[in-house]
């Protein structure tokens, strides 16, 4: 028995050389493998290949080496299953007896049969692949020679491999030629030559691929390859190059014999008008075995039939709300044999998918304000499956269902309430802006209600305000949309009805407590420029003593107000002036406190120009700004 310690005892070296034309000019290929030669480099990677592929390569080495390579593959819904013949020979070596007489040439061969399974792992990992190759080895040495009995070794072994394959980059390993010993017919054995591959495949362009893999033999040294494959005429002409550390040793071979090149030519759609044929590709590659001599590789690949040719059936889903049977437009996930995600139509809550797997099929549906439903079945060969799926509304309190069940779907929602702050009553004239990863605006309903469909994840400022601009705008900072969530946020305005200002008695000046309420108000002008206002002047009854009488004392007391705010910047055309002295009280003028609330200032929004008020008059209480970051708390109160 051989034993494992050695160097060298490893027999079957055809296992450790590299099959197919486009690999071995690039020299690299475990960690790409998108093609039928991964049965002999990682059969993980036969689980990519989406049509039925045929091989035939034809590789002429030194020194009379040649080996003939077959090899077929079909996707199909339960993966991919493919199969190898490898057929090695070599031919004129000459016969000696041990008194070195001649005896005769002969040929000795070594022939491999393969079967390989692969699929994608799509219940741990969409495009993680993983395969198995079992192998039926037999070796014919020393013929019979002039009644020299010959010699023959049989063999079994595995070859697994997974790969990865991701956008840009992919990555794969494969342990190689697990097995039993050759037994030969002398009741010898000898080792296969076990090996791990590890590769990565990356793609910088879309017509450009580099390869890198490292072999790792039970029995010698480490080696290493690189390599790219180059498109210079997308999909017909290809150059290939490679550099390979391994597996002769260096000291026989210098640094231009580890080169290795090729190149290949695609040709598609091969066929008439009316048949087509599928695509043939075919591959040269070149490399040098020093001293030994050069080798040689060709090959033919044929890419048939249509991809997807599982047996497959049809899904058809609608899906409603399950009490007032209204269609939803709602997300739909499904799992099983198809792994995918689809929107229902808004219009009547259907959605059809063609060219699904047959087998076990798991579908969960999403909606905003709707339970979650999951529903499983088992889709026959040609069967459309009709499904339909009743959500029930757990909308939150308040929200009607209608208002959320005709656009948007899970986390691309954000809807809310616009409301007046005094009286609980809807805005019928409200306007939503938003700005943010996108931004926009909507118009809130009748009923106050105002709605953003589709809109992106992220942070937005919102601004809720009235059309007429009779109302202070709210603005709302950070406010976040959260993929698959719906945002809900309402808002409640102030309308600009009365803002009042009180005076001390006998007294038109401005009292600095007043301050920030008119600088407030002259934000607000400079942001609705397009607004006129009237300012009104009011006393108490008591007759003034620095001036003729109480309506010049109003006069005096607005157009104070009006100099404030032109200096803040407001133009004095959009603000009038009306002195109405002691003729409007809002308390009554018997006491000290009702008589100081009648000393005021009144600043009235006006409509815009040439178009009808709509609304409430502009009459009411005294504004009184609400506690948010928007409009901090300012409450008016009289200075007596």
């Amino acid at each position: 028995m051989a034993d494992e310690s050695q160097i060298g005892v490893a027999t079957f070296p055809v296992l450790e050389l590299p099959f197919g034309a486009r690999g071995a000019a690039m020299g690299a290929f475990c960690g790409l493998a998108d093609d039928i030669t991964a049965i002999w480099w990682n059969p993980g990677g036969l689980g990519q290949i989406e049509r039925a592929q045929a091989h035939f390569c034809h590789q002429e080495w030194f020194q009379s080496f040649r080996d003939e390579y077959a090899a077929t593959v079909f996707p199909t819904y339960l993966g991919t299953i493919g199969g190898s013949f490898l057929y090695s020979n070599v031919t004129g070596i000459e016969a000696g007896s041990e008194d070195f007489q001649k005896m005769g040439n002969f040929k000795t061969y070594e022939a491999v049969l393969a079967l390989a399974y692969a699929r994608e792992l799509k219940e741990l990992k969409r495009n993680l692949f993983v395969g198995l190759t079992l192998q039926a080895l037999y070796q014919n040495l020393d013929p019979e020679i002039l009644g020299v009995p010959g010699d023959k070794g049989r063999a079994m072994c595995s070859s697994i491999g997974v790969l990865w394959r991701g956008k840009k980059i992919s990555a794969g390993g494969s342990i190689q030629n697990i097995g039993t010993t050759v037994s030969y017919y002398n009741k010898s054995s000898e080792f296969l030559p076990r090996t791990l591959k590890i590769g990565t495949s990356f793609f910088p362009r879309e017509n450009l691929i580099g390869v890198f893999d490292i072999n790792v033999p039970q029995f010698g040294e480490i080696n290493y390859h690189l390599g790219g494959e180059y498109w210079i005429s997308k999909d017909f002409f290809a150059l290939r190059a490679g550099y390979n550390s391994g597996p002769q040793s260096k000291e026989y071979f210098g640094f231009l014999d580890a080169l290795s090149a090729g190149f290949g030519i695609r040709f598609k759609d091969i066929g008439s008008r009316y048949v087509s044929i599928g695509d043939m590709e075919i591959d040269y590659a070149y490399s040098s075995y020093g001293d030994l001599g050069m080798t040689h590789r060709i090959n033919l690949n044929w890419m048939f039939g249509m991809p997807g040719i599982a047996k497959t059936g049809v899904l058809a889903v609608k899906c409603f709300d399950s009490q007032t049977k209204k269609p939803l437009q709602a997300i739909i996930t499904t799992d099983g044999t198809l792994i995918d995600t689809v929107v229902t139509s808004p219009a009547d809550g259907k959605i059809t998918i063609q060219e699904v797997p047959i087998g076990m099929v798991y579908i969960t549906t999403h909606k905003d304000f709707y339970e979650e439903r999951t529903d499983t079945f088992f889709l026959m060969w040609n069967e459309t499956a009709k499904i339909e799926v009743p959500l029930k509304y757990l909308g939150p309190e308040g929200v009607p269902a209608d208002k959320l069940v005709r656009e948007g779907i899970c986390g691309r929602l954000l809807l809310g309430k616009l409301t007046e702050k005094e009286t609980v009553e809807p805005l019928k004239e409200g306007i939503v802006s938003y700005e943010g990863p996108v931004s926009g605006t909507v118009v809130a309903d009748t009923e106050g209600w105002y709605k953003i469909p589709d809109i992106p994840q992220g942070n937005y400022t919102l601004t809720a305000e009235s059309e007429k601009h009779d109302y202070f705008p709210v603005i709302i900072e950070n406010v976040t949309v959260e993929h698959e969530k719906a945002t809900l946020l309402h808002c409640t305005l102030k309308r600009m009805k009365i803002l009042k200002l009180y005076f001390e008695r006998d007294r038109a000046y401005i009292h600095p407590s007043e301050y920030g309420t008119l600088d407030e108000l002259a934000e607000f002008m400079l942001r609705y420029e397009e607004n006129e206002f009237e300012i009104h002047g009011h006393t108490d009854p008591r007759p003034p003593r620095r001036f003729k009488n109480n309506i010049e004392l109003s006069k005096a007391r607005a157009s104070a107000v009006r100099k404030y705010l032109v200096k803040k910047g407001i133009s004095e055309g959009r603000l009038a002036v009306e002195g109405w002295g002691d003729k409007k009280p809002i308390a009554e003028n018997d006491t000290e406190e009702g008589m100081a609330l009648n000393r005021r200032i009144e600043i009235i929004i006006k409509p815009l120009r040439g178009e009808p008020l709509r609304g409430e008059p502009l009459r009411g209480e005294p504004l009184r700004l609400d506690k948010s970051p928007a409009h901090p708390d300012i409450e008016i109160n009289p200075v007596k």
